[in-house]
């Protein structure tokens, strides 16, 4: 809806007890009636005068159908704003330091024109200057180890391109890179340096390849100053003479940053290209006298007693507990008077014990019950 003196303009209701058959003055231009010829004429007056601005782009200026037409070619601009550009603008902005929106626009425009971001579409040039579209997969910084066995590595990090949020400049600055300034901070790494992993849009399926900065360009009016300038008006507002990103867009971006990062997670990836790879144990043999399909019981047993031994005083009968040797010489073991013998005796100690301690409770309950009832 177009500004009036730069303050929301709302439109006139009918009146409340207008007639079916009633004859009004119908305004075209905002469709609002009147009953009176003198305020239809009014408000028409007021629409063709340049009191007008439009509520997208700031434009004053207007009269009520230009700010109108204004706000729709401004909203259609947004609407074909490239997705994969927007997460990275508004995290420049959110590092900038700088009074005046012209100043992060151009702050922005001057880091943003030589570098490239996954998903973007952009034109790969030839040597012979055919042009192909393509999309951007990866952004391999310097100083990696950008290909392993002479494929691309995909490591997919935050911090593989670092954005210094100092108060006096934007630095983009490898992890690895030991440079600095004399003040103490990392020189900012040359664009032309960073290599682009890419996509042939057509035909489909096409091998991704690594490509050089000075190869990509992108489309033009894709990325100008003056669609980065409509698309910072909607997303920003001076803070204590600063300009800022709004609260609800720092959580939004923050929100697609970590849908972004848990849907590449979720992709299903190599086992040889996942990140937090551990060397697996070495096995050790288990030697037993068991037969095989008895193995699994045998160990059921003594995890039973490790959890219930305290309970029936396992320590009473074997001071040393139930291992598995003691256990395989129960079971497989020639000697009448093995452990076999005292398992077998802890194991009716223990069923007997759990009948008279239920006995008691029962016994218990009942004369409760007969005092309740007396």
């Amino acid at each position: 809806m177009p500004l009036l003196h730069k303050k929301p303009f709302v439109r006139q209701k009918p009146p409340a007890d207008l007639k079916p058959d009633e004859e009004v003055f119908l305004c075209k231009v905002t469709h609002e009636i009147f009953r009176t010829y003198d305020e239809f004429f009014e408000r028409t007056i007021l629409c063709n005068s340049l009191v007008w601005s439009c509520a997208v782009t700031g434009k004053p200026g207007l009269t009520y159908q230009e700010a109108l037409e204004s706000e729709k070619k401004a909203k259609l601009n947004l609407q074909s704003f490239p997705k994969a550009l927007l997460l990275p603008l508004l995290h420049l902005t959110a590092l900038t330091q700088r009074t005046r929106l012209h100043e992060v626009c151009d702050d922005v425009c001057a880091f943003i024109k030589e570098r490239f971001f996954p998903g973007e579409m952009v034109d790969i040039v030839s040597r012979s200057g055919a042009r192909q579209h393509c999309q951007i997969l990866e952004v391999i910084p310097p100083h990696s180890n950008g290909t392993v066995n002479g494929n691309v590595k995909h490591r997919i990090e935050g911090d593989s391109i670092v954005i210094s949020d100092s108060d006096d400049e934007i630095t983009v600055t490898s992890p690895m890179s030991p440079k600095t300034t004399p003040s103490g901070k990392r020189k900012a790494i040359n664009p032309s340096l960073f290599k682009y992993k890419v996509q042939l849009v057509s035909p489909e399926g096409s091998e991704p390849m690594l490509v050089k900065s000075s190869q990509i360009v992108r489309k033009k009016n894709v990325f100008t100053r003056d669609r980065l300038k409509l698309l910072l008006k909607q997303h920003c507002e001076p803070v204590n003479g600063t300009i800022r990103l709004k609260e609800r867009e720092k959580l939004k971006e923050e929100k697609k940053k970590y849908a972004e990062r848990l849907k590449l997670w979720s992709k299903p990836r190599e086992d040889m290209e996942c990140d937090d790879l551990k060397e697996l144990p070495t096995p050790m043999p288990v030697k037993t006298r068991l037969p095989p399909e008895l193995f699994g019981d045998a160990l059921m047993v003594l995890e039973f007693l490790k959890a219930f031994g305290e309970l029936f005083d396992l320590k009473d009968e074997f001071p040393d507990g139930i291992t598995l040797e003691v256990l395989e010489e129960a079971l497989v073991g020639c000697d009448p008077e093995g452990p076999l013998c005292e398992l077998l005796f802890f194991f009716l100690s223990a069923i007997f014990q759990a009948q008279d301690e239920e006995q008691e409770e029962v016994a218990k309950e009942q004369v409760a019950e007969a005092d309740a009832k007396g």
